[in-house]
C-alpha cells in the first residue's frame, strides 16, 4: 500500500502558476531585493518544483544568466489575447542586478501561439475567494485613477458570480470564501471611496449581522421580584368596573326566592 502511494505522488502533477500567487505577483512587479545571485537562483529553482514549467525549460542552475520560463494564469493577458481565449501567457523569469550589492528576479512575456498553452480551464466556483484580482486589489488598497476602471470592474466581478452577488451604486454586496476563517463564507461589501488627490480604490467591509446585546441573569432576576405596576385608571377600565357593579348576584340554589 505505501508503495503504491509512493508511485501515486510521483505521478501527481504540479498546479499551474497564477499572478495571484504572492510570489509571482512580487516577481512581476520587481519587488524581490536578494543580497546575492544564489538567493535569487534558489527561489527560482524553488518554483520550478512547485509549478508547471515550459517543457525545454533546461534545469535551473547557479551560473550566467540562469532563467526559468513557466505559463502564468492572468500574466499580461492583452485584449486581443482574451479575445481569442488565452487565460495567461508564458514569461521568463530571470535574475537582473538593481544595485552596486542587489539582485532581484524580473518576468519576461514570452508570447507562444494558444496551442501551446496549457489546455486546464479554471474551475467554476459560486463564490469568489481572497485571490480574486479584485478582492487582492481591495485588499492592497491600489489606487485606481479613473473612478469608471472600479466600475467596469464591480459589474465584471458580478457578472461572474451572479448567484451570490447584489450589485448596488457603486458598491457590490457579495459572498466570498476563505479557508482562514469560520465559517469560511464571509458575507462582505465592496464600495469604491475616493482618496484625495490620487483617484480611487475599493473599500472592503464584512457586514456583520448585530446581535440583541443580552440581558444578565441578575437583572432579570431582579425584574422578576419587583411587584407590577399599578394599573391606571383610564375610561375603557372605568367602564368595566362600572358594568361589574350593576352585574347582579345570583342567588344561591339554598337561598329564598
Amino acid at each position: 500500500m505505501a508503495l503504491q502511494n509512493k508511485k501515486n505522488s510521483k505521478k501527481s502533477k504540479k498546479r499551474l502558476a497564477t499572478v495571484q500567487d504572492p510570489t509571482l505577483e512580487a516577481i512581476v512587479e520587481g519587488m524581490f531585493r536578494f543580497a546575492s545571485e544564489s538567493q535569487a537562483v534558489s527561489l527560482m529553482q524553488r518554483l520550478s518544483e512547485q509549478f508547471q514549467i515550459a517543457k525545454d525549460q533546461d534545469p535551473v542552475k547557479l551560473g550566467e544568466c540562469p532563467s526559468l520560463t513557466l505559463w502564468i494564469r492572468d500574466y499580461s493577458v492583452s485584449k486581443d489575447e482574451e479575445a481569442k481565449g488565452y487565460k495567461g501567457n508564458f514569461a521568463r523569469i530571470s535574475v537582473k542586478k538593481v544595485a552596486a550589492d542587489k539582485m532581484t528576479l524580473v518576468a519576461e512575456k514570452v508570447s507562444l501561439p494558444i496551442n501551446k498553452h496549457p489546455a486546464s480551464e479554471r474551475p467554476k466556483r459560486r463564490h469568489p475567494n481572497n485571490g480574486h484580482p479584485v478582492i487582492r486589489a481591495a485588499q492592497r488598497n491600489k489606487v485606481y485613477p479613473n473612478i469608471e476602471q472600479l466600475r467596469t470592474e464591480l459589474l465584471k466581478l458580478h457578472e461572474e458570480f451572479p448567484e451570490t452577488s447584489i450589485p448596488g451604486r457603486d458598491k457590490l454586496h457579495l459572498l466570498i470564501y476563505s479557508r482562514q476563517v469560520k465559517p469560511p463564507i464571509q458575507k462582505v461589501t465592496l464600495k469604491i471611496v475616493p482618496v484625495p488627490e490620487k483617484g480611487y480604490k475599493f473599500e472592503l467591509s464584512e457586514n456583520i449581522k448585530k446581535e440583541p446585546t443580552p440581558i444578565p441573569k441578575v437583572a432579570q432576576a431582579e425584574a422578576a421580584d419587583k411587584p407590577a405596576a399599578p394599573m391606571v385608571d383610564g375610561k375603557f377600565t372605568s367602564l368595566v368596573a362600572l358594568q361589574r357593579k350593576k352585574k347582579p348576584v345570583k342567588p344561591t340554589s339554598g337561598g329564598k326566592k
